[in-house]
Parts: C-alpha cells; structure tokens; sequence
C-alpha cells in the first residue's frame, strides 16, 4: 500500500507547438503585449517562439537553437502550460488577487521569498508580467537528476551487512528521499524491493529514480520507514519538501537532485532548508554533483564591455571550450549579485556562444537588473563530429565596479575548458 498526500502527476509530456521561427525570420519590431522587460530571456524566447505564424514577429528573449532546447529547459504541464514563479514587489497576497483576474490559481505561495508559482498559457506571460504587484517573471527550470549508469554496491563497501548481521536494520528510524518520482513503487512493492507502506507527499512523471534510491536504503536498512516528496518543481518546492519530510519525522533525508538557478555565491532556499532541518537534528545527505574542470571563476577583467579570459598581459574577449558530437550543454552563468532582493541586483551581464566559425549559436540576454536574478543560462545541442569548439563571450551591459564572474557546463565528459 502507499499514502499518498498531494496531487496527481505532473508530466512533461507536451503538446504539439505551432512552427519555430528560425532566426532569419526575426525582425525588429513593437510588442503589443509590452517588452518583456522583467521576464526571464529563455521564458521570452518560449513565448516568441511559439506565436502563430500569423501574428508580427517579437524581438523579445534570448536567441536560442529551437523550441525543442527550452521544452527540455523549462517544466511545464501535460497541455505544454510553463510552470512560472512570479516574484512580488512586495506581497504575495497581491500578486495572488490580481492573479485571480485573470483566472490563474497559485500551485505554491512562499511569501519568505515573495514568490508565487504558477502554471499559465504561454500567450498570457505579457498579461502577467504586467501585473503592478510582479516585479519579475522567471520558468521554474527542469532540475537535473544525478544518477549514474551502474547501480550501486554500497551494501558490501559500507559494510551495512556486517551491521545488520550484528541486530541492526534501521528500525525505528525513518528515511526520506527527493527525486524525482516513485510512480511504479508497487512494482518493487511486489518483489519485496520496498515494504508494504511508504508515505509520498508528492509525484511526477519522470524517471522513477526516487524509487531506485528508496531501493538501495531499504536493501541497507531493511527495517527503516521510508517516504518519497518528488522535489521538482522547482527550488521552492524541493525546500517545501525537505520541511515536510522533517515535519513527518525523517531522520536522515537524501536528494539527488540540483537546479540551474541555485545560487553559486550564496545559500539558496534549498541549502537555507537544509541548515534549517539539520539545526532540527536531521542527517542530510545530497548527490551535491561535480562539474570537474567545465567551470570558470574569476574577477571580471574589463576589456570595453566584456570579460578578457587573458590572465596576462593579452586580450582575449573569448574562451575557447570543446564539446563532443552528440551532447546537450547548459551552460549556467552568475555573477555575486544577491538573488531574493527587490533592488540588490545592480549589475547585467549577458553571455554568448559563438561556433567555431565564428557564428553566434546561443546567448543569454535576460534583463538581469530587472529581474533581481543574477543569472544568464543557455543551451545547445553540439553539431558536427568529434570535438567541436565553441566560443564563450561575456559581456557587461549594465553597472559598475568588481563582480565575480562564474560558470558552469553541463556537457559531455569529454568536453574541455582549453583557455
């Protein structure tokens, strides 16, 4: 049996779109709906890319290689609705009244943060952007899933066997997880992978990792409870979760999940949950992932507008990185401006990714002080055959004074950072 404590599913399958505009077809020209000034460039870019052929093309968002990249990037529901957070001015009670005129209902209210989260029609971002009360409009990203390709042998090499030999299987203790969704836990209920009763407190479509996790803590500790909060839908969210699964007495809680927008120079709202249940007496365990050497940190080094990757005396507006054929990149850029303010982002950086030949791929051109979010992320798809190059350019386009600048890819193993 389970318990089951929120709502259905949700799902990543999608609708079908009407036509992407390729990038030839982009022209400037007025937005009726207002210029998406406060909106997250990748979200912009989902609402320009999906306006029927018939109406004028918006210059609007970031310039991306297909709708296909920001399906992957953003979550949305089963009729292909984005799942927006909507950050207020001041009061989440406003932005969730004059979300009601125009018949949207909030999935997830943190006032803490003024966010307010939301699934609504894409055409509808200008209407809601443009809310008094909303300071800003981002996508509740797709979170990543650290999981590996060869199943564990943790029992042997924690010598948890030896343990269990000597009287202990974890009981009274219970265990909960964040992934990504339990869906088919009856399955591994039937083969006595699972025990009889696991409380869930929320599920999604997705890979059934959190059932593989709860399989490898009951094989461990055969005798701990065990509940599963699927933790993504976004930052707010996982934090809702690692509370609840505290409040209902986990004693250890484990995630393998990590998102795009957590803050590099800071503690998000997922890690300030964390310190808050660990305070509480609760093990915290996290898949925390490793980027290698796919990052870059440094002071911004001003050459004109843009970062000089020349750490000596030369100039160089570019870095060169190679990826393999075959792979998807994100590359997720911020800078030490603080996120969760109404006015503390001061400085806007966009960032560029150039083909070896020089042509512009991708960038990220989200206004970044009016949205409070310190934030640049762009994706593409790697074209050609073995290691190809990529160019990064960074550049400054609004503030003053010394920023620290940090990125990083998320590629294939084999891509490289070469200067």
């Amino acid at each position: 049996m389970k318990r089951s404590h929120l709502p259905a599913p949700f799902s990543l399958i999608r609708r079908r779109r009407p036509r992407a505009l390729r990038l030839e077809e982009l022209e400037r020209r007025d937005n009726p709906a207002g210029s998406l000034d406060n909106v997250d460039g990748n979200l912009a870019a989902m609402y320009r890319l999906t306006r029927p052929v018939s109406e004028p093309v918006l210059e609007v968002g970031n310039i991306v290689e297909s709708i296909d990249v920001l399906n992957d990037l953003i979550l949305q529901d089963p009729d292909g609705r984005p799942l927006i957070q909507i950050w207020a001015r001041s009061s989440t009670d406003d932005v969730v009244k004059e979300l009601a005129t125009l018949g949207f209902t909030p999935s997830l209210i943190d006032a803490n943060y003024r966010l307010v989260e939301a699934v609504i029609e894409i055409d509808r971002l200008p209407d809601v952007a443009s809310l008094p009360s909303v300071l800003s409009v981002t996508p509740a990203y797709r979170p990543i899933t650290r999981a590996g390709s060869v199943m564990t042998q943790g029992d042997a090499v924690l010598r948890s066997d030896l343990v269990r030999a000597a009287g202990f299987d974890g009981a009274p203790l219970k265990v909960g997880v964040i992934s990504d969704s339990a869906l088919n836990m009856p399955n591994s209920q039937g083969t006595s992978d699972l025990p009889a009763v696991v409380d869930r407190y929320l599920e999604f479509a997705g890979s059934d990792e959190g059932r593989a996790m709860m399989e490898i803590v009951h094989d461990i500790a055969p005798g701990a409870g065990l509940a599963h909060y699927a933790g993504v839908y976004g930052e707010a969210s996982m934090a809702q979760g690692i509370r609840v699964l505290a409040a209902i007495g986990s004693h250890v809680i484990v995630d393998d999940l990590g998102y795009f927008a957590e803050p590099f120079f800071q503690d998000g709202m997922i890690a300030q949950a964390v310190n808050e249940v660990m305070s509480a007496g609760v093990t915290y365990v996290s898949a925390a992932g490793n980027a290698k050497d796919l990052s870059y940190e440094a002071n911004f080094n001003a050459s004109g507008a843009f970062q000089d990757f020349d750490a000596g005396g030369g100039t160089d507006t570019k870095q060169r990185i190679t990826v393999p054929s075959g792979f998807r990149n994100t590359l997720i850029l911020q800078w030490d401006d603080p996120f969760y303010t109404t006015n503390g982002v001061t400085r806007n950086f966009d960032v560029k990714v150039y083909n070896g030949s020089g042509a512009l791929i991708v960038s990220g051109e989200t206004n970044s002080v009016s949205t409070q979010q310190p934030l640049e992320i762009v994706s593409w798809n790697t074209s050609g055959t073995g290691n190809v190059p990529y160019d990064i350019e960074i550049e400054r386009k609004a503030g003053t004074g010394a920023s620290v600048l940090k990125y990083i890819l998320l590629s294939g193993t084999a891509a490289t950072v070469t200067e």
